[in-house]
């Protein structure tokens, strides 16, 4: 009797684990086998409140724009928001973050490589990695969608122009001077970093 506890033990702690084995297949599958170029699915576009089935969900696309030592770096396929630079990087440590389920937070990458999970969000690119890894990959040398229209978008902001923010024009030219962060007509196009296993 013993042993057939034991043995419905053993077989229950086998299927959890290939429940939980299913679940973290499904997050990284998108990523596992990409390259740079590709478009993956990571995370979930908010859902509108017009929409006629309120409960599917759509993906987030994004751009694989490197891969080293098993991490991806993403940059948001589209825009996540139109607006002025000021409080980008608060939002998108947590109105942004809200779009990715606990389990898919569990497999973004700080930007340091810091373990602390305070640090394991999206952010914007800089001047020197635009310019680094559109290089790489040509489908990041234009202006971003949103709905109908193309915009610019925001970079992060370069210390040698205080008073300005960088950005990338709509026809995809890097423009590290600048322009005023209240302008409210450029798009929010986040990068992230995602272990691929």
């Amino acid at each position: 009797e013993r042993q057939a506890l034991d043995k419905t033990d053993d077989i229950r702690s086998l299927l959890e684990l290939i429940d939980v084995n299913k679940v973290q297949k499904s997050v990284q599958s998108p990523i596992t086998e990409a390259k740079v170029g590709d478009i993956v699915d990571f995370g979930e576009l908010p859902k509108r409140v017009d929409a006629i089935d309120s409960d599917e969900a759509v993906k987030m696309k994004w751009i694989v724009i490197d891969v080293k030592k098993g991490v991806a770096l993403l940059l948001l396929e589209s825009s996540a928001k139109v607006g002025v630079y000021e409080g980008i990087d608060e939002w998108l440590k947590t109105e942004f973050m809200k779009r990715f389920t606990a389990l898919e937070k569990n497999f973004i990458v700080s930007k340091n490589g810091s373990e602390n999970s305070m640090d394991r969000y999206p952010f914007l690119l800089t001047v020197n990695e635009a310019r680094e890894y559109s290089n790489q990959c040509a489908k990041i040398k234009t202006g971003v969608t949103k709905g109908l229209g193309k915009y610019a978008w925001w970079l992060c902001q370069d210390k040698r122009y205080p008073r300005n923010y960088p950005f990338v024009s709509k026809s995809g030219i890097i423009k590290e001077s600048g322009l005023d962060g209240r302008q409210s007509n450029i798009a929010v196009r986040p990068a992230v970093y995602v272990k691929m296993k």
